[in-house]
């Protein structure tokens, strides 16, 4: 009988393992058995992401978002621990994804403890990982975003960030996503963080310049959707503290960005280009998907509204 009993168990949690095993392999759409991603199920890092970029796109607050949001949040609250998050339940926390967790706790009203990031404060810096020989930008972007919104003290971390834009005002030699964009428009939020009027004319000026001639922004030799996004995502920062000659010029980008995410929108094909870094390069389909979509909206909303302001203007 303890023989069978043990047979029964261990067929039990063989045929879970399998069952696990190809689930993660079908994750990764490449149609090839066994080819698995080196983190699965990202359950904390997905709704992470996805929860920080509506912030960034002013959809945080959306009323037909509210209830989404708030099952989230939830499930953020009752998991975010004292040793803090990392991209998956059970798996070994890390800085990043805590510090993005305690921004969208913060921007839901809860009030996380900061307790969590300091496990991964050396100096003025936070390293991604206890060990890390070089430091994250972004890491430490996320972190400052967190800190600020948290009212903490953050003069090391923000001089980090400030120190490590390119000669053009942008950010770049991240670590975890090959496009400048991405830590460029998270950058930007960071610093913006309590300061309404902020902006930078030398971020604004390249940013506005990298735009291609079809309307969209990529690192690479193409236009990508998710990188347009990042784009619209930091001029939507900066657009409100603009004069009026300012806004114009980032209302004809838009405008154009508009134009080509608009003949590219297809309504339920997901993100295949790989620009986040792991193991190897990948794409994290489900947040780079509400990315591209939260750009889309903002463009859109954007449109809608220099149209209105250019009718009121009209005599």
């Amino acid at each position: 009988m303890a023989c069978a009993r043990r047979d029964t168990g261990e067929h039990a949690e063989g045929r879970a393992r399998d069952a696990y095993l190809q689930a993660a392999s079908r994750a990764t759409r490449s149609g090839i058995e066994g080819v698995v991603p080196n983190v699965w199920p990202i359950n904390v890092f997905e709704p992470c992401w996805s929860l920080y970029t509506l912030h960034l796109a002013g959809l945080f607050a959306h009323p037909a978002l509210a209830e989404a949001v708030r099952v989230i949040v939830a499930q953020l609250d009752a998991r975010l621990g004292v040793r803090g998050l990392g991209p998956a339940l059970h798996f070994a926390a890390d800085a990043d994804d805590t510090a993005v967790a305690l921004c969208v706790l913060r921007l839901a009203g809860r009030d996380p403890a900061v307790d969590a990031l300091r496990h991964f404060e050396i100096g003025e810096l936070f390293v991604t990982f206890p060990g890390e020989r070089n430091a994250s930008v972004s890491t430490n972007i996320h972190a400052l975003h967190a800190l600020r919104l948290l009212g903490k003290p953050a003069a090391g971390t923000s001089a980090y960030v400030e120190a490590n834009r390119n000669p053009h005002g942008l950010w770049g030699n991240e670590k975890w996503h090959v496009s400048w964009l991405y830590p460029t428009a998270h950058a930007v939020a960071a610093l913006a963080q309590g300061k309404p009027r902020w902006r930078d004319e030398r971020a604004l000026a390249a940013l506005l310049q990298a735009q291609r001639n079809d309307g969209g922004w990529g690192a690479g030799r193409a236009s990508t959707f998710e990188e347009t996004a990042y784009a619209l995502f930091a001029l939507h920062v900066m657009d409100g503290s603009e004069e009026p000659i300012g806004r114009r010029r980032i209302a004809q980008a838009v405008g154009r960005a508009l134009e080509w995410m608009l003949a590219r929108h297809a309504a339920h094909a997901l993100p295949r280009t790989p620009l986040w870094i792991g193991k190897e390069l990948y794409c994290p389909t489900r947040v780079v998907r509400v990315a591209e979509l939260a750009g889309l909206w903002l463009a859109l909303r954007w449109g809608r509204r220099v149209m209105a302001e250019r009718a009121g203007a009209a005599p």
